[in-house]
Order: structure tokens, then sequence, then C-alpha cells
């Protein structure tokens, strides 16, 4: 069969749910589908998770949405003033993230590892 990627990626995140393999689940009659709705990166977003417990789940799409604004400052290419913009418009950053030195770092081994055939200026 073939499966778009997102449907496999919602199957994926679902199953350890389903399986109820958390010690708080206790019936499989139990689940039920949260859901968040909002916009990242440019495109409207959700996150479904499957549990027993809303308070918990509103944990998590907190931590998921800081999450979420915190990568859009530094990657985000539909924010003029994001890390990547900066750095694209300018040649530099004063005040790199630790997360867009890390990229720096992967990408220049992977340049290096290529031959340059990867090239993280283009």
């Amino acid at each position: 069969m073939n499966y778009p990627r997102r449907k496999i990626l919602r199957i994926i995140a679902a199953s350890p749910s389903v399986l109820c393999l958390s010690a708080a689940c206790q019936s499989p009659l139990d689940i039920k589908l949260f859901q968040w709705e909002g916009y990242a990166l440019g495109a409207d977003t959700s996150i479904q998770l499957y549990g027993n417990d809303q308070d918990e789940f509103e944990k998590v799409i907190e931590g998921a949405t800081t999450l979420i604004a915190k990568l859009e400052r530094i990657f985000s290419l539909y924010d003029q003033d994001s890390e990547i913009n900066v750095l694209n418009n300018n040649g530099k950053l004063d005040t790199p993230s630790a997360e867009m030195l890390d990229l720096l770092r992967i990408s220049k081994k992977i340049s290096i590892e290529t031959d340059g055939a990867f090239d993280v200026t283009v």
C-alpha cells in the first residue's frame, strides 16, 4: 500500500496511545482524540494526540507551541526578522542561536562529506 507521509506520521504518533502503554491509561475505551490547530512555518498546522488527560494534553501542546515559536524565530523564511533571513540578507549574525550554530556545523560537515555537492551557501 502507498500511504501519504502525513498519514503514516499520524499512525506512528497514535500507536503508543492506542496500545495504551501509559500507566495512567485505564482502558482503551478511555482514550480520546485531542486536537490543536494553528499556523506554523507559513502553513495551517494541526497536532492530534490520543490520550485520556486534558491537562496533560494542554501541557504537551504548550510545550510544542513554545518550541514551534522558537524555531520560527530562527528558521522561518516567512519572517523577515528570523535568524535565517538576517543571515541571508546581511551575510552574518551577531548573536546566532545554539540551534543555528548546530545547523551550520551539520551543514559544513555534510558539505565536506559530499565533496561540496551540498552547499549551504546556495
